[in-house]
This record gives structure tokens, C-alpha cells and sequence, in this order.
């Protein structure tokens, strides 16, 4: 089982590799034609390390958001799944307990991260900017820096940045572990809960010792994916996010007065001009 379940994974990576990577760079070069297209007088007023970061950051996420559906959602799914059907099909009682306790859970974890994620994450964004704006500055303008003695106050700066960035990344981690600590507590109840019953029906004699064990370590081995959905409920409004602040910053960037490229009307109309 575990073979096939390998082969099968290992067939849809070949299978979506090729369309991840497109997906990835296309949208890595699209943003990049486009700032190439704009003016050159929108590109003196914004930061080369804020236009890195945003660009590098929304490529990334269309990867993780793609991992995310093909691999670990369509997992997640079958495991539920397969574990509620085999319940409902011993007992329809304790499948509809072990319903009732992965949606209780399922809620939980995605409610806790969908908001700790999108109450945290614009902040991170920012802070983020800012810190990969100062390093790149820091590097074109070292020269200057060390000519007019300013690399200790660059340096502090710099420090109150990255310890805004931890301080804001740190409490996002906290309270997301904190939800995750009350969500296992209440998951280990439910199972403790869905053992008790299985062991009733056996202690009556309508289960034999191997059927409860198949059907619990199957409850266990299906539902405990669900423990797992908070880190993807964190991941994907933060990756989509990263999505949405790089298109946000894209249209505002600037404009084209003129076609620049081939195809486009760029030589001939250059030459009309």
C-alpha cells in the first residue's frame, strides 16, 4: 500500500514539476518585463530591495501554494475520508463521532491560522520590505557610507529592523502554537473518546480484538492529517498574501508612455518619434 501510495505521489511531481516551474517563472519574468517597460523615471523613486523582495517573494509563493493543493490538501482529503467511511461501515454512531470531532478540529485549526495569518502577516510584509530595502541600499551606497563615517548608525539601524522582524515573526509563532497546543488536547480527547466506544462494542462481543485495533489505528492513521492542516490553513493565506502585495505594488509601480519592445510598436513608432 505504501508502494503504490509512493509511486503515486512520484507520478504527480513528474507530472506537475513542469507546470509548477512555468507557473513560477512566468510570473518571476512577467513582473520583471513589466518594470523593464515602465519609465525609468518611476524607477528612481523606489527601492531596488523592496522591488527584489516583493517580486522574489511572489514567485515563491505561487510554488508553495501549488505544493500545497497538489500534494498535501488531495492527502489530506483521502485520509479523512477513508477514515469516516470505515467507522460508518462497522458502526454509524461512532462514524458520525469521528465526523463530528475532525470538523470540530478541522474549524479550529483553520479558523486560528486563517486569522493569525492575516492579522500578522501585512506587518511581517512590511517589516520584511524594509529590511531587504536597507541591505540592498547598504550595498550600493557603501562607498558613501564608509566616506562619510555613517556605517555604526547603517549597522543600527539595520539591528532594530531585523529585531522588529523577529519580535513580529515570534509572536505570530507563538500564538499559532498556542491554538495548536489546545487543538491536540481536544484531538487526543476525541480519539480517547472514539476508543472507548470501539473498546464498548468489542467488551459486547459485536467487535473482535483485530477489528477494533484496524478500525482505530485506521481512525488514527486517516484523521491524524488533520493535526496538520493549521500549518497549511498558516501557509496559504500567508503565500497568498505574498501574491497579493506583489501585484498591489506591480500596479502602482508606474506606466509606459511609450511601446519599448518589438512587436509592440516599439520601432517603428521610436522612428515616427
Amino acid at each position: 500500500m505504501k508502494a503504490i501510495s509512493t509511486f503515486g505521489r512520484n507520478f504527480l511531481i513528474y507530472l506537475n514539476a513542469p507546470f509548477q516551474m512555468k507557473s513560477v517563472q512566468s510570473v518571476d519574468f512577467c513582473a520583471n518585463k513589466f518594470l523593464l517597460e515602465v519609465d525609468p523615471i518611476y524607477h528612481s523613486t523606489k527601492s531596488s530591495g523592496k522591488i527584489i523582495a516583493k517580486v522574489s517573494r511572489g514567485s515563491r509563493a505561487y510554488e508553495t501554494i501549488l505544493d500545497i493543493i497538489s500534494f498535501e490538501i488531495l492527502n489530506l482529503v483521502s485520509g479523512v475520508v477513508i477514515a469516516v467511511l470505515t467507522l460508518l461501515s462497522y458502526d454509524r454512531f461512532i462514524g458520525l463521532v469521528a465526523f463530528l470531532i475532525i470538523i470540530l478540529v478541522l474549524s479550529l485549526n483553520v479558523t486560528s491560522e486563517y486569522y493569525n495569518a492575516l492579522i500578522s502577516e501585512k506587518k511581517v510584509i512590511e517589516i520584511e520590505d524594509t529590511v531587504s530595502q536597507s541591505q540592498v541600499e547598504n550595498l550600493q551606497q557603501a562607498g558613501f557610507i564608509r566616506s562619510t563615517f555613517n556605517t555604526e548608525n547603517q549597522l543600527k539601524k539595520l539591528k532594530q529592523e531585523n529585531y522588529d522582524l523577529i519580535i513580529t515573526t515570534s509572536t505570530r509563532w507563538h500564538i499559532s502554537t498556542f491554538f495548536q497546543t489546545i487543538i491536540n488536547i481536544i484531538y487526543v480527547l476525541g480519539l480517547l473518546l472514539i476508543g472507548g466506544l470501539i473498546f464498548t462494542k468489542m467488551s459486547e462481543g459485536l467487535l473482535s480484538q483485530a477489528i477494533a485495533i484496524s478500525l482505530i489505528s485506521t481512525y488514527i492513521y486517516g484523521s491524524s492529517h488533520i493535526l496538520y492542516i493549521g500549518a497549511l490553513a498558516r501557509r496559504f493565506p500567508r503565500n497568498l498574501a505574498y501574491i497579493n502585495d506583489l501585484f498591489s505594488f506591480i500596479r502602482g509601480f508606474g506606466k509606459q508612455t511609450y511601446p519599448v519592445l518589438e512587436g509592440e510598436g516599439g520601432v517603428e513608432n521610436r522612428i515616427k518619434l
